[in-house]
């Protein structure tokens, strides 16, 4: 202040007529800016905001007016504390239409009067403008927020903004604005906004404003401190505010079974959001409930833009969240059930007994996070044990507990993964324990057969996998011998057989569940029908027939196989009379003839003096058709011989031929002699 102080001091040594002329113009100031719109326009001079003070430069701006280009500014300082001598000041701007200055060259504490003279090139007079009063230090413009830092949120009518306060130069409070419109290119229009209370833990600006109908807005903001000298900042960049997201779709899922890895693979879907909600996240929230004493009960999974999800559940029970979230804010969360695994097996239990209401399971303990479900089917959810219990050698574990009497309970237990992060199921099963019977009705009963009926219990027939099979039991009174049949867990009836008639039994049906076998008691007492003396004796006469028939049957067939095998074996032979075997040679082919040696014959050639005698056939036959030849060798009513030969062979001949009436080797020969004798030689 001292060197501001000193550089003044030329001012002290003007004459005082100089002085006087100064005042008597900023007196006519406000007169001469009446002139009209040729003095520069829209002054402004504030003080930068930063983090050092002394740093903060005054700035001072405005419009050129009407005044020619080429102008030459000056600006005026006129302070009303200070004493005459040092009340103005005067800066030269040049050309520009803007003036930076240090706090050293000006009184920041003192209020001061501003204005801007143009003095353009023709050498007129100076043409001012408006003039602004203000206290330097307080007059402070803050940059306006980046959108980035700018946060909102949106519930029915009403949205609040807020941002961070990044200026440590002044601690007054704040004043805002917010513009809205609620598309490009339309009008802005002011908000009905109400500004709160500065947050000065958090350093954060807030301001709430109401909004018409729940659609999407354009929005910027601007604010400055509550003195009276500090202008506004500028205009935000724009914001989207989207239109307010008033439900959270519902979900819809499909699950697979649960696997023998103790998981099952379930797809959960919902609605795609409107275009104007903008961008739209999920999250979805699983929580295990039979495991909610564990520190590991929920895992969150976060999903965005996106209308589905696929994830890997155990057999147990869930709450499933869906919670979507835009800009505008988050609507209540919609959750859901999903069921336990009933059906399917999955996973077993290494050891699983059952002795009257006491059970005991028994499972392979992988990993050191686990719980243990025992759940009566159907009723609320109890609380689950977490604790490790009965933790033996071999890393088996076992857990043992009391069965309420006809009450369906789920054991499971479960185990973390903690690679993957997610529970899974490491054994799987329903036990029951039943004090009652089952009721058992005797219908349509025979002689030698009877049908059970029975009634299986709700309680049995509603815990899934329980029942492995029936087995009924049939007791004879006689001879005390009982026989044990199963039947299919789905069957409600069976046909016992082989009973004997007029005969006392006592039968019962028994349940065969997981962990027990039922032990069979007959409790229902029947007889069976005595034996039928019509049906008897319709059934021998049935009998009777059939064995009659059966004997004809099979002679026929044996007759009728007799004969085809026969015809087969042996077949007729062919008539000589129906073939050439006796036909009249003609002389000519009677020359062709070769002549059959005799057995035992000499290759010496007979007599060709003997002639050939042809004897006639007798009148009685047809000439053409009986005519033979009396040739050596060919006799007729000749004893048939025993075997015959071939000449030159030791082959007996066939059959046929002994038919044909040829002659043995000697008889032959023998006819060969008596023919010599006769025809006198053979023939040529």
């Amino acid at each position: 202040m001292t060197d501001l102080k000193m550089r003044r001091a030329p001012w002290r040594e003007k004459e005082p007529v100089l002085q006087l002329l100064v005042v008597v113009w900023l007196a006519a100031a406000p007169g001469v800016l009446t002139r009209g719109n040729q003095g520069p326009q829209n002054l402004l001079c504030y003080k930068s905001c930063c983090d050092a003070s002394f740093q903060c430069r005054f700035n001072c701006s405005w419009e050129a007016g009407g005044e020619a280009a080429g102008a030459n500014y000056t600006v005026h300082f006129w302070y009303h504390e200070q004493t005459l001598d040092e009340r103005h000041q005067r800066f030269a701007a040049g050309n520009s239409t803007y003036l930076l200055l240090n706090q050293d060259h000006i009184y920041a504490l003192k209020t001061v009067t501003v204005w801007v003279e143009s003095q353009g090139g023709d050498n007129g007079p100076p043409r001012p403008s408006k003039n602004r009063t203000l206290l330097i230090s307080q007059a402070i413009k803050f940059k306006p927020p980046p959108a980035k830092s700018i946060s909102f949120s949106r519930s029915k009518d009403v949205l609040n903004l807020m941002w961070p306060e990044s200026h440590n130069c002044h601690h007054s409070p704040r004043k805002k604005e917010v513009r809205l419109r609620q598309a490009k290119g339309a009008q802005w229009s002011m908000g009905n906004c109400s500004s709160k209370e500065d947050n000065r833990a958090t350093r954060g600006i807030a301001v709430t404003c109401r909004m018409k109908g729940n659609v999407p807005y354009e929005a910027q903001v601007r604010f400055r401190t509550s003195d009276q000298y500090s202008p506004w900042s500028d205009w935000s960049e724009s914001i989207f505010v989207p239109a307010e997201i008033l439900t959270t779709p519902e979900v819809n899922y499909t699950s697979e079974p649960l696997g023998v890895d103790g998981l099952r693979k379930v797809t959960l879907e919902w609605e795609k959001p409107n275009a104007e909600h903008g961008e739209v996240n999920y999250t979805l929230t699983f929580l295990l409930l039979p495991c909610q004493c564990s520190d590991e009960p929920k895992t969150c999974h976060y999903v965005s833009n996106r209308t589905s999800y696929q994830a890997l559940f155990s057999g147990g029970e869930y709450n499933i969240s869906l919670q979507a979230s835009n800009k505008a804010g988050s609507p209540p969360a919609y959750s859901f059930r999903l069921p336990a695994e009933r059906d399917a097996e999955g996973p077993s239990f290494l050891n699983v007994s059952l002795s009257g209401r006491n059970f005991t399971v028994k499972w392979e303990a992988k990993t050191e996070v686990f719980c243990f479900e025992k759940q009566p089917c159907g009723e609320p959810l109890l609380e689950q044990s977490c604790e490790e219990e009965g933790l033996q050698d071999d890393d088996v574990s076992e857990s043992s507990g009391v069965l309420e009497p006809n009450r369906c309970y789920r054991l499971a237990v479960y185990r973390w993964n903690r690679v993957k992060e997610l529970w899974a199921t490491l054994g799987l099963v329903h036990l029951l324990h039943r004090n009652d019977s089952i009721s058992v009705d005797v219908v349509n009963q025979t002689a030698s057969s009877a049908v059970v009926q029975w009634h299986p219990p709700t309680v049995l027939t509603g815990c899934p996998g329980v029942l492995k099979k029936y087995i009924i039991c049939c007791q004879n009174v006689q001879n005390g011998k009982t026989t044990r049949y199963e039947a299919h867990p789905s069957e409600t009836h069976f046909s016992i057989p082989d009973l004997q008639p007029k005969t006392n039994y006592f039968v019962g049906v028994e349940a065969s569940t997981a962990g027990r076998e039922g032990i069979c008691r007959g409790v229902v007492s029947f007889v069976t029908r005595p034996t039928d003396p019509k049906s008897s004796s319709l059934t021998l006469g049935f009998l009777y027939v059939a064995i009659v028939g059966g004997v004809l049957a099979a002679a026929s067939i044996f007759h009728f196989g007799k004969k085809r095998v026969k015809e087969a074996l042996c077949p007729a032979l062919p008539d000589p009379a129906n073939t050439e075997a006796v036909k009249i040679l003609t002389t000519a082919e009677t020359s062709q003839v070769y002549q059959k040696q005799g057995f035992m014959e000499l290759l010496e050639s007979s007599s060709p003096t003997e002639p050939l005698v042809i004897e006639p056939a007798s009148a009685k036959e047809d000439s053409a058709a009986s005519t033979t030849m009396d040739l050596p060798g060919l006799t007729k009513g000749v004893e048939e011989p025993k075997e015959l030969f071939l000449a030159g062979s030791s082959n007996i001949l066939a059959s046929e031929y002994k038919g044909q009436g040829f002659l043995s080797p000697m008889e032959d020969d023998q006819q060969g002699k008596d023919g010599l004798g006769r025809a006198g030689g053979h023939p040529q």
